[in-house]
């Protein structure tokens, strides 16, 4: 995808206090170093989800992708993520062909689909997750993680998985802190009790809740690149 429509056409989006405009995404990303950036997961990396009225039909990956090429036109770009992955199937079937397109930025989220097997080990996801991170480090790329946005404050019958999708965010949340990784913490997110961010299999967002992640996901590149400056 080479451009993206404005968002004149898509209202809801452009008046989303939790959404970041272009021209706000382009002024975070003033002195973007990045050039080739990857992606790895499971169906949220690859950007899976149902179309919300009013928004653009984009999934967080290509936003950010765009908003990196309007600072770097000539950015590359690949998604490895695939549905129905779990962190081991990430870990043995994505990063060799991520180490394979030399990225500079990869973001990684997954772990979702190990909440739904019959014996979820957030130490077995943590690390699986941690040698993803690591070997990506040792590139010299910058890597993004993401906890899970709390669907259960969006859908309380789902309040069960609860404690299992805070061990996940937790193991993320230490991956993250011992080296040092960029993190979108979407968790406690204000957003998470808006139902019409998730699609309707409770499992992805919608092209509203893509929108605020890749907004989230923005703003800490943007803080990244802030301290750097200084």
């Amino acid at each position: 995808m080479s451009d993206m429509p404005g968002t004149d056409a898509y209202p809801r989006e452009r008046d989303d206090p939790y959404c970041l405009s272009d021209a706000e995404a382009y002024a975070l990303l003033r002195e973007a170093p990045w050039r080739r950036f990857v992606v790895l997961g499971d169906g949220l990396a690859e950007g899976l989800g149902e179309k919300t009225p009013g928004y653009r039909p984009v999934p967080w990956p290509e936003r950010i992708r765009y908003a990196l090429s309007r600072r770097v036109p000539t950015v590359a770009y690949l998604n490895l993520g695939r549905h129905n992955l779990v962190t081991s199937e990430v870990r043995a079937s994505q990063v060799d062909r991520a180490l394979a397109f030399h990225p500079d930025l990869a973001a990684v989220i997954c772990g979702g689909n190990d909440l739904l097997t019959e014996r979820f080990d957030p130490r077995r996801v943590e690390a699986d997750l941690e040698a993803v991170v690591t070997t990506l480090l040792g590139t010299g790329a910058d890597v993004i993680l993401f906890t899970l946005m709390d669907i259960c404050a969006g859908v309380p019958e789902l309040s069960a998985l609860r404690p299992h999708m805070n061990a996940l965010n937790e193991s993320v949340r230490d991956v993250s802190l011992r080296h040092d990784t960029l993190l979108v913490d979407l968790w406690g997110h204000p957003i998470c009790s808006a139902g019409d961010v998730y699609s309707s299999d409770l499992t992805h967002p919608s092209t509203r809740g893509h929108a605020v992640l890749a907004s989230q996901a923005l703003r800490r590149l943007g803080e990244r690149l802030a301290t750097a400056a200084r």
